[in-house]
């Protein structure tokens, strides 16, 4: 609109001019509007569509991540286990005396150790598995297509990797482990009596003195044969 109106603007107040001459004009101002309007156009139109893809990310991410973790959330965790054509290893991860860290340090202190600890399972798990957050201190392990043998061996190496962590927060040693429970799902089973199992496990771990895991000794034998 604004290129337009400066060439309104100059015939207005510019000489008559011969005929010739404003049929040259007239063509060279037809290309050249274009020219003029197209760049502020396609800026507008990029951007609008930059938004949009931002807009959407954000969506996204908030279906899929617990946002204060980094891993994916209770329910993006459950289906991605649905969607799974094969079985593999099931854990419940609970970190140790979670409430005492917040009552001694203070809940800000209480939620960086938790992403401490959701950043540490996604590296010991790397591609074996998915990990997400189940709620308050408690995370969920799948390692779809691995062996019962893989999972406790997984589950064993995180106990030692977080042991060894001792995080400084906030200009505090904070001291983490967790207790696990290992179980195994079937793609054919319902996943809640797969999760039941793991949870009973991790219960097995917790008031066996935490900071350990714990999986079906029978199932780990019949593996192993």
């Amino acid at each position: 609109m604004i290129p337009v109106c400066i060439v309104a603007i100059v015939f207005t107040f510019a000489p008559a001019p011969h005929f010739e001459s404003v049929t040259t004009q007239v063509l060279a101002i037809a290309a050249i509007i274009p020219l003029l309007i197209t760049p502020p156009i396609a800026y507008v139109v990029l951007n609008l569509i930059r938004v949009q893809a931002e807009s959407i990310s954000k969506i996204d991410a908030r279906i899929m991540f617990d946002m204060m973790t980094g891993v994916f959330n209770r329910n993006f965790f459950l289906d991605s286990i649905r969607a799974q054509k094969s079985g593999g290893p099931m854990m419940i991860v609970d970190a140790d005396h979670f409430k005492q860290i917040n009552d001694t340090y203070g809940h800000a202190v209480g939620d960086e150790a938790l992403r401490i600890l959701g950043n540490a399972l996604k590296q010991c798990v790397g591609s074996d598995g998915i990990v997400g957050r189940l709620g308050g201190e408690e995370f969920g392990i799948f390692m779809p297509g691995h062996s019962f043998a893989d999972g406790v061996e997984k589950a064993e190496a995180i106990c030692k990797a977080i042991r060894a962590l001792e995080p400084f927060i906030a200009g505090k040693h904070v001291r983490l482990s967790v207790s696990i429970g290992c179980a195994f799902h079937r793609a054919t089973h319902v996943i809640g009596h797969s999760m039941k199992h793991a949870d009973d496990l991790l219960y097995q771990a917790k008031s066996g003195g935490r900071d350990q895991a714990r999986y079906d000794m029978d199932m780990l034998r019949r593996n192993a044969v």
